[in-house]
């Protein structure tokens, strides 16, 4: 999904070539038509250097500054520390797979959960730290190590500077093309009449959204796919059955609207589904 984010951000970009081409000078080089061609490239290659910049050092400080979750305490980091040593070393003997500098996060939420950021940004809830034992602990940090394994946490940080930059370019081109409908009028308009280059601007704001809907709306079938894929990690690391554990936990206490709405922009799948999977892989082991 990031193709079609660095792909939207060069259409943005296209589109704002077009609006300032009558205000930009005019050389042998660029002229109005050619502006917007050059500012698709121009953006498109920005897209590239936002994507790489978010796997970067730099990206990985802005994301844990950022972040909805604080820095754990060392208290809390005793509580993680058996588990988590468990997850890198099952990782690192079946994969030969290890995280250099993991850091650690808290999101204070009574729920029990865990996402994976980046390449080393770990974040568990305070909930999954006040009730989960050891295995279940290890269960959904093992789950969270194969969103790591597999890049899945790279692409998020990928994804979320993209969208950042596309909503951005949305409401410039928008308030841009309210400045140049008011720039080329001659003579003073009455306010009905300068109310139409405004509904103009709001309607590319809404209608380019499309871009970002499409997105939203498809990047959840991807992360639900993602997301079995993780839990099948957990197993093959041996943390299946605390990872079931984890999933029988939050089954119990989530609630989940079976609206069209929901069922398309849902980011996991359904509890019992997973649960299911993970039934059929300890069975078979």
């Amino acid at each position: 999904m990031m193709w079609f984010l660095l792909f939207f951000n060069g259409v943005l970009g296209f589109v704002l070539g077009a609006i300032l081409g009558d205000f930009l000078p005019q050389t042998s080089i660029f002229n109005d038509s050619t502006y917007a061609y050059w500012f698709f490239a121009l953006f498109i290659a920005i897209a590239f250097g936002v994507a790489r910049f978010m796997v970067s050092k730099g990206g990985e400080w802005l994301l844990r500054l950022i972040a909805p979750a604080r820095k754990m305490s060392q208290r809390e980091k005793e509580k993680v520390k058996h588990a988590l040593h468990l997850v890198q070393e099952k990782a690192k003997e079946k994969f030969n797979f290890e995280i250099n500098d993991l850091h650690l996060f808290t999101i204070d939420s009574p729920l029990i959960n865990a996402f994976a950021m980046s390449r080393n940004i770990l974040a568990v809830t305070r909930g999954a730290l006040d009730t989960l034992d050891t295995e279940d602990l290890a269960g959904l940090i093992a789950h969270e190590h194969g969103h790591f394994y597999y890049k899945d946490s790279e692409k998020l940080a990928i994804n979320l500077g993209l969208l950042v930059m596309a909503e951005g370019l949305l409401y410039v081109n928008a308030i841009l093309m309210l400045l140049k409908s008011k720039l080329s009028q001659i003579h003073g308009l009455v306010a009905m009449v300068m109310l139409i280059p405004f509904v103009l601007a709001l309607m590319f704001k809404y209608v380019g959204s499309i871009g970002i809907w499409v997105y939203n709306i498809t990047y959840p079938m991807l992360s639900r796919k993602q997301e079995y894929r993780a839990d099948m990690f957990a197993c093959e690391l041996g943390f299946g059955k605390g990872m079931l554990t984890v999933l029988e936990t939050i089954q119990g206490y989530e609630y989940k609207e079976n609206n069209f709405s929901s069922k398309v922009t849902q980011t996991h799948p359904d509890t019992a589904l997973r649960i299911d999977e993970i039934d059929k892989y300890l069975a078979a082991a």
